[in-house]
């Protein structure tokens, strides 16, 4: 296509496949010489600049590649720490639970241990009560038991006293 936009171009090839076997059959100028060669070597340059590109191209496939596996990784490097953090989470509020649950035996248990102490000082103060209770019981029956002697006796001292006076 190219070759059709500049129809000189394969003159001027052929010019110069000549002077590189040799052949000086050609009488220009150098001057026209060097603008043909520059204009060559910018083609030449665009050609391989073309194929250049289109290795770049490739290697730019290549890095395209390379950058959708890094972006796949990195996707489930995220799914993975949102996976963890889900995790810790759980685990944070099982532990938390579990300390409420914790914390609320212990509050039961701590009421539970001073009604426990409420308790057994009651039943010393009970127990101190029915001692003195028995103590005193204890006495009035053997007050009584003297009253109840000493009734008797005066009754006893009384009769025969009477008898006497009968007699």
């Amino acid at each position: 296509m190219e070759s059709h936009e500049n129809p000189g171009m394969f003159s001027r090839l052929l010019r110069l496949f000549h002077r590189e076997n040799g052949d000086q059959g050609e009488t220009r100028p150098r001057q026209k010489e060097f603008g043909i060669l520059s204009y060559e070597k910018g083609r030449m340059k665009s050609f391989w600049g073309r194929h250049v590109s289109a290795g770049k191209t490739s290697s730019q496939s290549c890095n395209i590649t390379n950058h959708m596996k890094n972006m796949n990784k990195l996707e489930d490097m995220k799914f993975y720490i949102r996976k963890i953090n889900a995790e810790r989470e759980e685990l944070f509020r099982i532990l938390d639970i579990d300390m409420n649950t914790d914390l609320n035996y212990s509050i039961r248990h701590t009421h539970l241990l001073k009604k426990c102490n409420q308790l057994k000082k009651k039943v010393r103060m009970l127990l101190n009560e029915n001692r003195k209770l028995l103590v005193e019981q204890a006495d009035q029956e053997a007050s009584f038991g003297e009253e109840k002697s000493s009734v008797m006796r005066p009754a006893r001292t009384y009769i025969p006293s009477a008898k006497q006076q009968q007699v």
